[in-house]
């Protein structure tokens, strides 16, 4: 008998949440008496809505080579998935494999019966119950996001000039004195190069606390160079100016700082933020063939 524990993080700032889940799973398998676990993580950033337990890298390991009395431990049901469908069809693979499936905060961390009807209707039910968790969390986040763009008050960051006050922001006139100092020195036609080691060297830092541009590179994520932010903050600041939304008096000292060449108010239309559709299955090899064969037309 072999036991496998799953751990499973929706988000990537979710870092220490599969390190806390394969703790409570070692725990609870000691207090149980089962063997020393196996843990399985999944990627940071596993969304449990968008993609089946199959389709999941350590969902389909686990489908492919549990065997008959082997056991499968989560934490929380929704670690199986976040639709009814996809825990339903999860929990009906494993019981035709005979494997069994413990859930630690799920009936006292008991067995997940799917053989009786009255097993069947417990598991139905809290599956509903992790699919409606997941839609009010969406539909809590879209109407909150919908509210603060109608009260004017920030979504993400503070942006350019502004600082975070609360749940809203309010103009830092010492970036805008900033701003207008790099808006003005590149109206002239210096090098930006000059530009950004002169406040480098200055010790000059940026809402943040860190030196004025510098670009904070995340995982899994390119942000640029950090010379861009000074070209980007200088456009920002004449689009302010012909919008006439900068504060006094940097709104009437813009109205002399000269405009850097090729400068137009208009925005740049966005490229349309949709991902492309890539095929995965075009590069796949003949055993990962096999493998989604063995999924999709299980041996009865």
């Amino acid at each position: 008998m072999t036991v496998y524990g799953i751990t499973r993080a929706s988000t990537r700032k979710q870092q220490a949440s599969p390190e806390v889940q394969a703790k409570m799973i070692r725990k609870h398998c000691a207090v149980v008496q089962l063997p020393e676990p196996t843990i399985l993580d999944e990627p940071l950033g596993t969304s449990g809505r968008s993609t089946d337990f199959r389709h999941r890298p350590q969902g389909r390991w686990l489908l492919l080579h549990a065997q008959p009395s082997d056991v499968v431990v989560v934490t929380k049901l929704d670690r199986l998935g976040r639709t009814a469908r996809d825990i339903l069809d999860t929990l009906e693979q494993f019981a035709k494999r005979n494997v069994r499936v413990i859930v630690i905060q799920f009936l006292g961390g008991q067995n997940i019966d799917m053989d009786s009807t009255v097993g069947r209707l417990v598991v139905i039910f809290f599956a509903g119950l992790a699919q409606f968790e997941a839609d009010m969390i969406g539909e809590r986040t879209s109407e909150s996001l919908q509210w603060r763009r109608q009260q004017g008050l920030a979504c993400n960051h503070a942006g350019f000039g502004k600082r975070k006050v609360g749940k809203g922001s309010e103009w830092d006139m010492q970036q805008l004195a900033y701003i207008a100092e790099i808006a003005e020195r590149l109206g002239k036609g210096e090098d930006v190069l000059l530009v950004v080691a002169d406040f480098w060297g200055r010790g000059i830092k940026d809402h943040r606390g860190l030196p004025w541009g510098q670009v904070q590179h995340k995982e899994g994520k390119g942000t640029g160079n950090g010379f861009e932010w000074f070209w980007r903050a200088t456009r920002w600041f004449h689009r302010m100016k012909h919008a006439g939304k900068l504060p006094p008096p940097y709104c009437e000292m813009a109205q002399t700082i000269p405009e850097p060449r090729r400068f137009t108010v208009e925005k740049r239309r966005k490229r349309p933020n949709v991902k492309p559709v890539i095929d995965e299955k075009a590069a796949w090899t003949v055993e990962q063939w096999r493998e989604w064969f063995a999924l999709e037309y299980p041996k009865n």
